[in-house]
């Protein structure tokens, strides 16, 4: 007697069990993949900061404590105190300075900053910037440098009168102008073209989030949009440590000479009387607009 032959398989309903139970899977790990890919990005940014703040100091020490300039900075016209006139390089930046420190270009790019892949003011093209004096094609210094990560040169730590023009370009910055070095900002994040950045600079983002937006950009000109937000970023400090944290903690009194991590009292009224007279208050920019910002 011939037995029919019984086929083995799974029921539609069976099936549809195990992708339901592969997509709840999914749905819960694909989120801590991408956790943990951020965390590793993050963790490689805050490597590549500790190795420019060390790079800085370095150069520091070689340079009888005095950090490097913004960028190369020229006279071009000597004279007195007030009239004597620089010119910046804006082709060969802090970056070219140090770079003999660390050896290795990528070391200034961090890969969760969006913007990233484009060159900064010493290599990009003019379309890429078209508000910023860029570097002309044949005065370019290879290699060329990309944007993410900024230097913070406190011009007004200078030791020239304030109001002087050598004042003005923050010549003769040292490490021993710097009063509390654990809390005083080296390097920190950015998308913007400038490879150098302070707190003059205002914070600007998306609307309806922030006044004013970056260029019609989504993002913020500040950070690098570490787990999403452009206002918590990685910062190299004077004594050589890095710390992930918020903008506004930049802004808050927090030496007991009631400075800030941009070195300067946020209740100070700064005022020169040497070439002229006037005031450098809109250093404080950046904290005045921060606290209109409501984006993440």
């Amino acid at each position: 007697m011939n037995k029919g032959i019984q086929s083995v398989g799974f029921t539609l309903i069976e099936l549809l069990v195990v992708i339901a139970i592969i997509a709840i899977l999914a749905a819960i790990l694909f989120p801590v993949f991408a956790q943990a890919r951020e965390a590793a990005r993050l963790t490689q940014c805050a490597s590549n900061m500790r190795q420019l703040g060390v790079a800085l100091l370095s150069y520091a020490n070689d340079y009888d404590e005095g950090l490097p300039l913004r960028k190369e900075t020229i006279l071009v016209t000597p004279g007195d105190p007030c009239s004597e006139e620089y010119r910046e390089n804006v082709c060969r930046t802090w970056k070219h300075f140090v770079l003999p420190y660390v050896k290795n270009a990528d070391i200034f790019i961090c890969s969760t900053n969006p913007l990233a892949r484009s060159r900064d003011q010493a290599s990009a093209n003019p379309e890429e910037a078209p508000t910023a004096a860029v570097c002309p094609p044949n005065q370019r210094i290879e290699p060329f440098f990309r944007r993410g990560y900024f230097y913070y040169h406190a011009f007004f730590k200078s030791s020239f009168t304030a109001g002087t023009r050598a004042w003005w370009w923050g010549l003769n910055y040292r490490l021993t102008a710097i009063t509390h070095p654990a809390t005083a900002i080296l390097v920190g994040e950015n998308k913007d073209v400038y490879p150098d950045y302070g707190p003059w600079m205002p914070y600007l983002c998306p609307r309806p989030s922030c006044p004013g937006d970056w260029d019609g950009s989504p993002y913020s000109n500040w950070g690098a949009r570490h787990r999403g937000s452009d206002k918590r970023m990685n910062l190299a400090f004077a004594d050589g440590h890095v710390k992930f944290t918020h903008l506004h903690e930049t802004c808050r009194p927090i030496n007991d000479d009631h400075s800030n991590m941009w070195q300067y009292d946020p209740d100070g009224n700064y005022t020169y009387t040497t070439c002229g007279s006037g005031n450098y208050n809109w250093i404080k920019r950046l904290c005045y607009t921060l606290q209109f910002a409501n984006d993440p």
